[in-house]
């Protein structure tokens, strides 16, 4: 059967298999080259700079031998239509080498219906070219938008606060840098839908309104192809957390008639304020403050501190406004004088309480005391230090010209408590640290807005320790140094010895625990990390230079 199958070769007279050219394997490769016209060696550019390769309509990252990488190289060879192609595989090439190599095997239809199966060998020389976002890079031309972030208050907590929400949920990935400016961030993208992704993130976040502009850079006549740059302007809210505002007429009347001297408790998407005297929560939408703006009547710069003598629960006050007294208190219902909510996901437990209260500079000097009603009852304790504003002796109507309390000076209190305060001095040493931003200083900052934005960061600091809530939100990182010092010292207890029972109770209060702390220490582009003392990190060389919570050299964190 076999001598039947086989005929003798017509060129060579080889015994061969009986097929349609009557010729052997041999010399129908000799006659035909189904490879001719497949191109042997391309040229395929790589960008070192982001290390990616160049293919039709962009440039795209693959890793060496990847399928994607090979769909990229095939698509480059010339003459591959004509054929069928049948398997494709790398050879392996050093890296160094700028060559890579591929074995194709290829099929096609020659003489007679006879299909002829083939391999070759392709080699592509790997040529060193810029993308056009590198190039834009090394002529410091390198942005296509802008994110200006804005907030028109004498400090910049809220900025550290929004940086530290940006690192936590990676919107500043793909900002190409970002700079440190006096009152607020610039981030810097080499396209307009980065910046677009990144001022909806913030809208999410903050209370803030912006306003867009462009620029043309250059101009084809020829093809009417534009080219602009776009800014983004937001503008916070000028109202941060802890600040007394008092509440225009009309907008108070639109919250429910809430009384117009309010408390800001929280700083989300929206203003969330506190009448300190009611136990009333009230929302006010950046819009709405937008269109009708009021002042800050006392910001966190005029918080004295104040000692507390007694804590009254309050359980019932009859209807009407006015200062309490001893014992009762308005609370909108019978009840307590407890209120639960939950704003933004933030649970707030307040307590009504008539608190006796006397300025610390006063001890040993008078006997002048307050009986203030406040929201504080379920957190102050006699013993107790507070702080909070003073407003005695001032005629705010008149002073400030606040119409909206016309008519209400009997019902302003004399003292305006805020939160509890803590003894500082007897802290333990920070075991944690903060993640930061790197940033480029910008030239006009001077030393003193170096020194400002120290004691701000040094203040955003002290609010995270004694914040359960705003830690909740952020990442909170270990620090090795820190924790492997105080296990040398003895451990948490013997940095706390020294202090009665009270002040060891502080002290837990107002430190972080380690099981706050994450331990995950890898940092992204454009991140760094704070140094032991939780003070942003200048940057080497720049002894004049200060580098925000989130400095480009040393070691930094981005709401830093």
């Amino acid at each position: 059967t076999e001598e039947l199958n086989t005929i003798l070769c017509c060129e060579c007279a080889a015994p061969t298999p009986t097929n349609a050219t009557n010729m052997c394997i041999d010399c129908v490769r000799s006659r035909v080259d189904i490879t001719e016209g497949i191109a042997r060696q391309v040229a395929q550019n790589h960008c070192r700079g982001c290390d990616r390769y160049e293919r039709q309509g962009g440039w795209v990252q693959c890793e060496l031998e990847s399928k994607e990488l090979l769909a990229i190289l095939l698509k480059r060879v010339r003459g591959l239509d004509k054929v069928r192609l049948v398997d494709a595989s790398f050879i392996w090439t050093e890296a160094h080498s700028k060559r890579i190599k591929l074995k194709l095997t290829v099929q096609k239809e020659v003489i007679r219906g006879a299909v002829l199966e083939q391999s070759l060998v392709v080699e592509f020389v790997v040529a060193n070219r810029q993308c056009e976002k590198c190039q834009r890079v090394e002529a410091q031309d390198y942005w296509v938008s802008v994110v200006q972030v804005r907030q028109k208050v004498p400090h910049k907590r809220t900025i550290f606060w929004l940086e530290q929400l940006i690192l936590r949920h990676g919107a500043h990935a793909d900002a190409t840098s970002i700079a440190e400016m006096r009152d607020g961030i610039d981030f810097y993208h080499s396209e307009r839908n980065h910046s677009e992704k990144l001022v909806s993130f913030l809208q999410t976040i903050s209370p803030l309104r912006y306003k867009t502009s462009k620029q043309m850079i250059t101009q084809d006549t020829h093809t009417g192809v534009y080219r602009n740059k776009h800014t983004f302007s937001l503008e916070v809210v000028p109202v941060c957390k802890d600040d007394l505002v008092c509440l225009p007429k009309d907008t108070a009347e639109h919250l429910s008639n809430v009384f117009p001297l309010v408390l800001c408790q929280k700083v989300a998407n929206n203003l969330h304020f506190v009448d300190t005297r009611s136990l009333r929560l009230v929302e006010l939408s950046a819009p709405a403050f937008f269109k009708k703006p009021f002042r800050v009547l006392c910001a966190r710069d005029r918080l004295r501190e104040f000692v507390v003598l007694d804590v009254v629960p309050v359980t019932f006050r009859p209807g009407g406004g006015g200062r309490a007294r001893p014992g009762h208190a308005k609370t909108g219902k019978r009840g307590t004088g407890e209120a639960h909510s939950k704003h933004g996901g933030v649970s707030t437990n307040l307590a009504l309480a008539d608190i006796t209260v006397a300025r610390v500079t006063d001890l040993g000097k008078n006997d002048v005391t307050f009986t203030v009603l406040s929201h504080l009852g379920g957190v102050l304790k006699a013993g107790d230090h507070a702080k909070g504003y003073d407003l005695a002796g001032r005629d705010l109507d008149t002073e400030l010209d606040l119409p909206a309390l016309a008519g209400k000076e009997d019902q302003i209190p004399d003292i305006v408590l805020v939160r509890k305060a803590y003894a500082s001095a007897k802290r333990r040493r920070r075991v944690w640290r903060l993640k930061q931003l790197r940033k480029e200083a910008d030239s006009a900052l001077t030393a003193m807005d170096v020194e400002r934005s120290r004691r701000d960061y040094d203040a955003f600091i002290r609010d995270l320790e004694e914040d359960k809530d705003m830690r909740k939100e952020v990442n909170l990182y270990r620090d090795p140094a820190a924790i492997q010092a105080m296990e040398v010292a003895g451990g948490a207890k013997e940095h706390g010895a020294g202090g009665d029972e009270e002040d060891e109770d502080a002290l837990s209060e107002a430190d972080v625990g380690l099981e706050e702390l994450l331990d995950d220490l890898t940092l992204g582009d454009n991140e760094a990390f704070g140094d032991e003392t939780g003070e942003p990190a200048a940057q080497p060389g720049d002894a004049g230079t200060f580098k925000l919570p989130d400095g480009s050299a040393g070691a930094s964190f981005h709401f830093t």
